[in-house]
């Protein structure tokens, strides 16, 4: 006997084997009914067939056992990987279920890896997976090599997104699925090109700064337990510059006709190229590339300070602001300043001749811009009056000469501040004399006479003046002189002559 033939009806699949008397036909088609007939075939030839067997009809099986199972531990789990069955039984596979054991606690999925939750750290685990089709479950797979689950390293951070901002990147993410059995220590951004870092304990957010405008990263984020380092997550981004950060640190302080301000630069955003400050209420500003100015002040005025940065394109930054106390009046010293310069005038230039209840307009110079000069005129000083400066630090004054002021030489004085907050004042030396002519009162022509003008630059006057005065009195003089001796001659002529007794 060399083998046997085994034919399917209908259809006339087939099957041999070379002695076994066992023989399995392939090919069918599941839900129609076969009947079967045997050969056997020896050197000879092959001899008639065997009575046909009773009717059957295929129908699918469960699968085969899944193959090549791993198991990767980890914090109280596994990581349980398979390769499909051979055979899936006739009919698609639904499932797997991964069981550990000792225990039981189980998976399942419909892929070809499962973790296995729920183990206990410190002991050791072996995994089996069986698959499953509409025909039922097949028989299990060999066991995994034994693992031993532990803490871990965390998983990666999720969700990373990047805010770029200028010469930074602002990152924010959210904690990792698994933290690996242990507590996340902290988190670690880090950027490509440049590698430059940030880092927090726990807080879910990062700036990494010193970047280079227009340049694109990358940044990878981790995160760390007392296990180790997990594996990153990653985002990009391009700094790229905007207007200049805010001004901190903002202080202002009132002093006498000024207000000194200070400040602290921008961290962030474009390079600085200058700073505006303003005073309100009024009209006082300053515009400087260093952190501090002076501004003029308003005597009794309290004012709002504000700082903004601004780059070189003209954006600005967002402001800071401070306030102060209300700003102190010039102080009248008990004498004239005798270091003031002599360049106080007036409207009329610089006169040496006043009188008492006389008008004049005062000019003064090099004060702070919209700050308080307070006029005050010596002996013993008397206040004249107060005027705010201009936004070039002058100003023009009108004044009243007090009419009680005692003939003689007096000082005019403006007391203030110049543009950088330091005393700063001006005098002029002025003659007082009784008013003459009929002039009124206070008016230039009752100082001088009636149709005359002020006289102006001081010594260039008052020397013709005083010689023309001299003269006068020395033609008087001298028509005086002739006349009594005119009245003399005319006495003796008209007496007797004299006699010698």
């Amino acid at each position: 006997m060399t083998g046997y033939t085994v034919t399917a009806s209908p259809g006339g699949a087939t099957c041999t084997t070379t002695g076994a008397l066992t023989c399995t036909v392939t090919g069918l088609t599941n839900g129609t009914s076969y009947t079967f007939a045997i050969t056997a075939t020896n050197a000879v030839g092959t001899g008639p067939a065997s009575a046909a067997t009773t009717a059957v009809t295929p129908a699918p099986g469960p699968p085969t056992a899944p193959r090549t199972p791993t198991a990767v531990a980890g914090n109280a789990r596994a990581s349980v990987s398979w390769t499909a069955p051979a055979s899936d039984g006739g009919s698609p596979i639904t499932g797997y279920v991964v069981t550990a054991s000792p225990g039981g606690a189980s998976c399942v999925t419909s892929t070809l890896a499962c973790a296995v939750t729920g183990l206990t750290n410190g002991t050791a685990y072996t995994f089996s997976i069986v698959a499953t089709n509409s025909a039922g479950t097949g028989p299990a797979s060999t066991a995994t090599t034994a693992v031993t689950p532990a803490p871990s390293a965390p998983t990666a951070p999720r969700s990373p997104v990047a805010t770029s901002g200028s010469r930074q990147v602002t990152v924010t993410w959210t904690a990792p699925a698994d933290d690996g059995g242990s507590p996340i220590t902290g988190y670690s951004v880090t950027a490509a090109p440049g590698g430059g870092t940030c880092t927090t304990t726990g807080a879910l957010t990062c700036t990494v700064t010193g970047l280079t405008d227009g340049t694109a990263y990358t940044f990878a984020i981790t995160a760390t337990n007392a296990v180790g380092t997990g594996p990153s997550a990653g985002v990009a981004a391009t700094p790229a510059a905007g207007s200049p950060g805010p001004v901190t640190g903002v202080l202002a302080t009132a002093r006498t006709s000024s207000i000194d301000v200070s400040w602290t630069p921008p961290t962030t955003g474009s390079p600085v190229d200058h700073y505006l400050v303003t005073a309100s209420p009024g009209r006082a500003t300053c515009r400087t590339s260093t952190t501090s100015c002076v501004l003029g002040g308003v005597e009794g005025v309290a004012y709002t300070v504000t700082v903004q940065a601004v780059d070189a394109l003209g954006r600005v930054g967002q402001p800071g602001s401070a306030s102060t106390t209300p700003v102190r009046a010039p102080q009248i010293a008990t004498a004239p300043p005798a270091d003031a310069p002599l360049t106080l005038t007036t409207d009329q230039g610089r006169i040496s001749v006043v009188s008492p209840g006389q008008a004049l307009t005062v000019l003064g110079t090099g004060f702070a811009a919209h700050s308080t000069a307070t006029i005050a005129i010596y002996s013993t000083p008397v206040v004249l009056g107060t005027v705010v400066t201009d936004g070039n630090g002058n100003f023009a004054k009108p004044v009243v000469v007090p009419p009680e002021l005692a003939a003689g030489t007096h000082t005019l004085v403006a007391y203030g501040v110049d543009p950088a907050g330091a005393t700063h004042s001006m005098r002029m030396l002025v003659t007082v004399s009784k008013a003459s002519g009929t002039g009124p009162a206070g008016s230039a022509t009752a100082a001088r006479g009636r149709g005359s003008s002020l006289a102006s630059t001081g010594a260039d006057v008052a020397a013709p003046l005083t010689g023309g005065i001299a003269l006068t009195a020395l033609g008087l003089g001298l028509l005086l002189v002739a006349q009594r001796r005119r009245a003399a001659a005319g006495a003796r002529t008209s007496m007797p002559a004299a006699r010698d007794d």
